[in-house]
């Protein structure tokens, strides 16, 4: 009886690429074998599979939402698909189940893990984790697996009970190495050009497909350049899914007309002939998936990597790594679009990525050492392995032994989440940590921008107190946009970011004051209690009238019912006050504040006009004696009376 094996894992193409080419490894080592693919009807397995001649049974799945009403909906999709997948593992009885991650390998993973509980039929799993961080769903997977193939040595360390195998990734064998001149005639691209093939997967990549569109105008000013470049299709409804053709069509519409009908710039939605494309190319331009690096690696191609920002784990990072420090590539990191306000995006320079790939063309020395440094990584036995992982799992061979590679020691930013990130930050800055290597810190700006970026209203506020922990002063235009914007909480800590930033804001800040002032006038205490204390080190080099128009503002908040805004309104009038009036009478209402700190603040505020020559030495003395002083708790020394003794030794004895 012919073995029969089910196939699952999808959503993209870099989870559908494995599961296919482990299918063609088990069909030569078992070539009457039936095969049967679950999947989901409008992502890249509705495509990719019947193209590859397998039969393909559709389920109801998607991906996690945040927490709210969106569960609602994942819950429904997820519980029908199961109770599918049910039907389909006892009507088709598979020997063996192979699922390669993305939600939409999670209906059958939990199907099979069901039938395992009840002791009905069911068949073991085998898990193929593509990246260095186990995805979402194979972390669930790996607790039903029976065995988990990885990509990267690494990976091993997330799967218990020695159940983890090395096996590398198995690349398809459509993607094998071909000849450069057969697909540069079948693409019509003379012998004697430079190309360069430039892709994001099967859906796109945004930051890609506007670095090459911004980049291609400049490289093409070469005669013998030509770009392949494909665009990315969108699987299922259009609507709030990435639509990279369109966006690639609009792009050349604003930016580059002249690519419009340009004969050597060649524009694809999805690829047909990825085997065709690598080798007619001279260098790559990808994403750091696992499966996009490796058939790179496999056809023997240079490239330069931009690794998506703040993925679980940094495992695009983390991928991208290892073939740079083995010589196979460049990395180029995502940064924030500046032209895209407080809607900010990733993005790469496109003149930079042009100066960049012009640089590695001019040099094929250059390119044939990167294209043998990346050769060295493919990891060629990966199908035959898988293959054999199956075969022990249904009985038919030993358990495979393999050698994994050395792994790379990780950076200190590498895998961190934002919070792990802002301690680090905080940890440096205040020299309890050792400062941040050159990669660290480009790395470290690249998931900055990627929070800034983050739809994640949590993730952006925290993106903006991490820009001014590393006094990155290049993102002040954001965070001086995000300071007017709709979200309280991340209006409060864009304030707070250019707060640590201080005077290295200052020169790629614009409109600074109308920014600072709109915060005095917030609607919420804490946004304008953190706008008070930006505002007291960013005003030095406001010409004087702004200077003025804050003190008006600053005036009023004297009396706010929030005492941290008082605090900080002390110390802001402070330091941006340039004569008494009005800033003493505004103080003066404060000397019997009910809170302590606002009292201690005034202490401080005081010494400070009068240091500054704003108060006299004997004006500043009398108000320090008005203030009262009182104990915070029932502490017999209390911090307030040693704030009054300091202040008056800092206020000058005579007038000046």
């Amino acid at each position: 009886m012919p073995r029969r094996f089910l196939l699952t894992g999808g959503g993209t193409g870099g989870h559908v690429t494995p599961a296919l080419a482990a299918a063609g490894a088990l069909r030569e080592r078992y070539p009457d074998a039936e095969f049967r693919y679950v999947g989901l009807k409008d992502k890249a397995e509705g495509v990719m599979v019947p193209r590859a001649g397998l039969p393909l049974s559709t389920v109801t799945s998607r991906g996690l939402p945040r927490p709210g009403p969106g569960l609602v909906g994942f819950a429904w999709d997820l519980g029908r698909g199961v109770l599918r997948a049910i039907g389909l593992l006892l009507q088709h009885r598979p020997d063996l189940i192979i699922a390669t991650g993305g939600y939409a390998s999670a209906p059958v993973v939990l199907a099979n893990g069901c039938l395992r509980a009840l002791r009905l039929p069911h068949a073991p799993l085998l898990v193929h984790e593509q990246n260095a961080h186990l995805g979402r769903m194979n972390r669930l997977a790996v607790g039903m697996a029976d065995l988990v193939a990885v990509t990267f040595p690494e990976t091993l360390a997330g799967v218990p009970d020695g159940r983890g195998l090395y096996v590398g990734y198995p690349v398809r064998a459509s993607c094998a190495p071909g000849e450069r001149a057969p697909a540069r005639e079948k693409l019509g691209i003379p012998d004697h050009a430079r190309v360069v093939f430039a892709f994001g997967g099967s859906q796109g990549a945004r930051t890609i497909n506007r670095a090459v569109v911004d980049a291609a105008s400049e490289l093409l000013t070469d005669p013998d350049v030509w770009i392949l470049h494909g665009c990315g299709k969108p699987f299922g409804p259009r609507n709030g899914h990435y639509d990279g053709t369109a966006d690639v069509a609009a792009r050349i519409a604003s930016h580059a007309p002249d690519l419009a009908d340009h004969p050597r710039y060649r524009r694809f939605d999805f690829i047909e002939d990825m085997a065709a494309c690598y080798a007619a190319s001279d260098l790559v331009i990808c994403r750091a998936g696992a499966g996009s690096l490796m058939e790179v690696c496999a056809q023997r191609k240079a490239a330069v990597v931009i690794p998506k920002a703040n993925l679980p784990g940094d495992h695009q990072v983390r991928n991208a790594q290892v073939i740079e420090r083995a010589g196979g590539c460049r990395v180029v990191y995502e940064r924030l679009d500046p032209s895209a306000g407080r809607k900010a995006v990733p993005y790469v320079d496109g003149p930079h990525l042009a100066a960049l790939v012009a640089e590695l063309l001019e040099d094929p020395e250059r390119l044939a050492r990167m294209a043998e440094a990346a050769a060295s990584l493919a990891t060629t036995d990966a199908r035959r392995l898988l293959a054999e992982c199956g075969a022990f799992l249904l009985g038919d061979g030993s358990r495979p032994v393999t050698t994994a590679p050395a792994i790379v020691a990780d950076d200190r930013v590498l895998g961190l989440d934002s919070a792990s990130m802002e301690r680090l930050a905080q940890q440096v800055r205040d020299g309890t940590m050792p400062p941040l290597s050159a990669s660290e810190h480009e790395l470290l700006l690249s998931k900055i921008d990627g929070l800034l970026a983050a739809e994640s209203w949590i993730q952006r506020a925290r993106g903006c107190r991490i820009a001014g922990l590393t006094g990155y002063a290049a993102a002040t235009p954001v965070l001086l946009d995000l300071a007017t914007g709709d979200l309280p909480m991340v209006r409060r800590d864009a304030f707070r970011g250019l707060h640590a930033l201080g005077r290295a804001a200052l020169e790629r800040a614009t409109d600074l004051a109308r920014v600072l002032e709109h915060g005095l006038g917030d609607n919420y205490y804490e946004a304008r209690a953190e706008a008070a204390a930006a505002v007291a080190v960013l005003s030095d080099d406001l010409p004087a009238a702004a200077r003025r128009h804050l003190v008006d503002a600053l005036v009023p908040l004297a009396r706010d019912t929030s005492f941290e805004v008082r605090v900080a309104v002390c110390e802001a009038l402070a330091r941006v006050a340039d004569a008494p009036e009005p800033v003493a009478h505004a103080l003066e209402a404060l000397h019997f504040d009910p809170v302590w700190k606002v009292r201690g603040a005034l202490f401080e505020a005081y010494a400070l006009l009068a240091e500054r020559g704003v108060l006299s030495p004997g004006r500043a003395r009398a108000a320090l004696d008005e203030i009262l002083i009182t104990a915070n708790g029932y502490l017999t020394e209390y911090e307030i009376r040693h704030r009054r003794n300091d202040a008056m030794r800092r206020v000058p004895h005579q007038e000046v």
